[in-house]
């Protein structure tokens, strides 16, 4: 990102496979994003657009540029955010993850099958540094699907942010509620610096003996708030527990069945 005199400012395409397609137009809203927080803070609006090349961009905004802007922040669209539904599809044997969905508009996946994806089930991520994948989730339900032997954690909520900043998150909102997750052993969820995840009423199913065996934490959080833990079914003889980090316990609500471990540091 280059600044430029008074409300203009020159943004560039990051990584090497993304480059050459128009993702402004005059008329739409833009959020300013710290790269190293992942966090909005400021908003503006495209009046101009003019393409230098492939690459660069210069940009017009109906107002001045912000005063902390630092040169390798990002400028997400949010006019141009769509919002998703998944349902009744079949995912089977993938190489890397199933599914990455990481948008700010309403998100609703139901109804799907995903079998021995051979990473995460589903990774929600968020990145200005590598891959560039934006943005920032904030409403979305996982509800009646059924995962059987996926890569660990099952699902993955994974921004890329250096700095956590205390009481505020990248993603919000995230409800996985009434799925089948059946698995030989790891976790089944690992989130960070979510606002508001519920993980209720779903049903955690052994594909054989080797889960009782396996220990560990079958979900992770780190710097989160509002999480919820509820009307989990488990399987007989195995312990929930919820590894925590960079957090307290009192940000946590988990039936009596479940419990906390924090992370050594």
């Amino acid at each position: 990102m280059q600044q430029l005199p008074g409300d203009k400012l020159i943004v560039r395409f990051m990584h090497h496979q993304t480059y050459g397609i128009q993702v402004y137009a005059e008329g739409d809203s833009v959020d300013f994003i710290s790269a190293k927080t992942l966090l909005p803070y400021a908003t503006r609006v495209v009046t101009a657009y003019k393409r230098l090349s492939e690459y660069e961009i210069e940009l017009q905004l109906n107002e001045a540029l912000p005063a902390n802007i630092e040169a390798q922040d990002c400028l997400e669209n949010t006019t141009r955010t769509p919002g998703v539904v998944i349902r009744g599809n079949y995912f089977e044997r993938t190489p890397t993850r199933g599914l990455l969905v990481t948008t700010r508009k309403k998100v609703l996946i139901e109804d799907n099958i995903w079998f021995k994806t051979g990473m995460s089930a589903i990774l929600i991520a968020d990145d200005a540094n590598n891959w560039y994948e934006s943005g920032l989730v904030r409403d979305m339900t996982i509800r009646g699907n059924t995962f059987i032997g996926c890569g660990q954690p099952v699902i993955h909520i994974a921004p890329e942010n250096k700095l956590l900043v205390p009481g505020k998150f990248v993603h919000h909102n995230i409800h996985i509620t009434q799925n089948i997750f059946k698995i030989e052993g790891g976790a089944i969820l690992s989130a960070r610096s979510v606002g508001g995840l519920q993980f209720t009423n779903n049903k955690i199913l052994p594909l054989n003996a080797a889960l009782k065996a396996a220990g560990g934490s079958l979900i992770a959080v780190d710097g989160c708030s509002g999480v919820v833990v509820l009307g989990n079914k488990l399987p007989k003889g195995v312990d929930g527990s919820v590894k925590t980090a960079e957090m307290e316990a009192s940000k946590l609500n988990l039936t009596s069945d479940w419990q906390i471990i924090k992370k050594k540091q």
